[in-house]
């Protein structure tokens, strides 16, 4: 994170698409659900010790104060500024009911993933959850994309989480960030009418660069003419086009998560152990997230085949990627790109599933590779703020309705996480579940992270399309399982491949 905030920082495009999109049923929510066991003296975590823990380094995370501001008339997008906090509205307490399982974490869960942020307050929640069976304690961290992705959200968590047990033994933690006022009415004008006249400028800089991949941008992939557009810039550009097994020319399937959204979400996690994930890297030489992309096609097969039929051709999958330099790493707010991905579900032999997986991925990354990677926030930019939350909010609500064809069928993130066990205020965090968002016409986002040698798996869904969430779950883990049979040598064998 840098060492000063910004006094005001203005939201790019594709930051303020994440706040266009929150009408209707849609929220822009995403979730670390952590479960902790007891501290080495003992105690469980508690409302308090968390609340206390926040208030001791929020000043070293300027993030954790930041409050929306918007521009008269809508004439820029929003800034995120400086400000005070009350941890009492952010750092809140519950109690699951009987019998305290997963099933009832994940409803809870469920309940904060679909209720909206307060936009008069910095955009995150965390919930302390008592009440589960075994006695340990859940604390769900949530959090508004538009002011942090994946990473951002590591950095985040990385100044809250401790690798050693004794907090009091931290010794890596930034420099407190002393909070500072934004800027003054007529500092703000200025810049807002600065921006506002340049935006034709931003406009068609980010037109050159965007055009000719509009197609691989996930909400306008499907629009009427967005291929035609993106052939035609191409030729222009004198870009060189992917081939068609690159994705240019793959459709998405209708499947039944590709529906509008109802008020409420499904969500369930499980995990497999790391080794099963590297063993099955290792002896078909292919890449981590290939093995994923094949696992979760299995498990997507499966639970079609058990409900509403296999598609004939593949599904397709939104996988975003970090396009964070060395020099921005500590940046919040998305910098993220897109792979447009066939998960192959159409195929009935698994290790052909495997064979395909790879090459999907590789051609993605091909694609990738030749688009610029502020795809994403030049797409955006196209807009004219004025009429961008409408108008991008529109656009979004449009693939849930049938009247096009669903540009992907789902979203698959896979995020690396850390090797050892972290710790907050000393409390060991045993399981996580990485929750992230859905959208009107894509239903289901599957999150995975590696964490001290689990593959953690984080499924959410709309609850009235994917009421199926735990049997998907169980189905990734049994694909994972399958796979690692097909292995000739027992690889790994010591350690269950799939668990609750």
């Amino acid at each position: 994170m840098s060492p000063i905030p910004e006094r005001a920082r203005p939201l790019t495009a594709f930051d303020a698409q994440f706040l266009a999109a929150e009408a209707g049923n849609m929220t822009s929510n995403y979730c670390g659900l952590g479960v902790y066991g007891p501290d080495a003296s003992g105690a469980a975590l508690t409302r308090e010790r968390v609340r206390d823990l926040v208030a001791a380094r929020i000043d070293r995370i300027p993030a954790l104060r930041w409050h929306l501001q918007s521009t008269p008339l809508g004439v820029d997008h929003p800034s995120f500024v400086d400000g005070p906090v009350d941890l009492d509205d952010h750092v809140l307490a519950a109690t699951l009911p009987a019998p305290g399982g997963p099933i009832q974490l994940a409803e809870l869960t469920a309940q904060m993933m679909a209720t909206k942020l307060d936009r008069r307050r910095p955009l995150w929640r965390f919930v302390v959850v008592d009440g589960l069976a075994d006695g340990r304690v859940a604390v769900a961290m949530v959090f508004h994309h538009a002011a942090a992705d994946a990473l951002a959200f590591a950095t985040i968590l990385s100044l809250l989480l401790d690798v050693q047990p004794d907090p009091a033994d931290r010794t890596d933690l930034p420099a407190m960030v002393p909070p500072l006022p934004g800027p003054d009415a007529r500092t703000r004008a200025l810049q807002i009418a600065r921006r506002t006249a340049t935006h034709p400028l931003r406009a068609t800089r980010a037109g050159a660069a965007a055009l000719p991949y509009l197609d691989q941008v996930p909400m306008m992939r499907a629009l009427p003419g967005a291929q035609t557009i993106a052939r035609a810039a191409r030729r222009v550009q004198g870009v060189t086009g992917p081939a068609k097994d690159h994705g240019e020319y793959l459709q998405a399937p209708k499947v039944r998560f590709n529906g509008p959204l109802s008020p409420g979400r499904s969500i369930a996690y499980g995990h497999v152990d790391l080794a099963v994930v590297k063993a099955l890297k290792e002896a078909a030489g292919i890449t981590f997230n290939d093995v994923v992309v094949a696992a979760v096609g299995g498990g997507l097969r499966r639970r079609l085949a058990a409900t509403d039929g296999v598609p004939e051709t593949p599904l397709l999958a939104f996988v975003p990627s970090s396009v964070r330099t060395t020099d921005d790493r500590g940046r919040i707010g998305n910098a993220i790109s897109s792979y447009v991905v066939p998960v192959p579900t159409h195929l009935e032999d698994p290790t052909a599933r495997v064979a395909a997986a790879a090459r999907g991925m590789t051609a993605a990354k091909t694609r990738q590779a030749d688009a610029p990677t502020t795809l994403l926030e030049d797409a955006n930019e196209l807009i004219s703020p004025i009429v961008f939350a409408p108008l991008a909010g529109g656009m979004l609500r449009l693939m849930g309705t049938g009247l096009f064809a669903p540009p992907l069928n789902l979203v698959l993130s896979n995020v690396p996480g850390p090797p050892v066990t972290l710790h907050l205020d000393g409390a060991p965090m045993e399981e996580v579940a990485p929750l992230s968002l859905v959208f009107d016409g894509v239903a289901l986002n599957i999150t995975v992270v590696s964490y001290a040698g689990r593959l953690e798996i984080g499924v959410v869904g709309d609850r009235e399309l994917v009421p199926d969430a735990w049997d998907l779950v169980a189905d990734i883990q049994a694909e994972f399982a399958a796979l690692l049979d097909l292995l000739p040598e027992p690889v790994v064998r010591q350690s269950s491949p799939a668990g609750a």
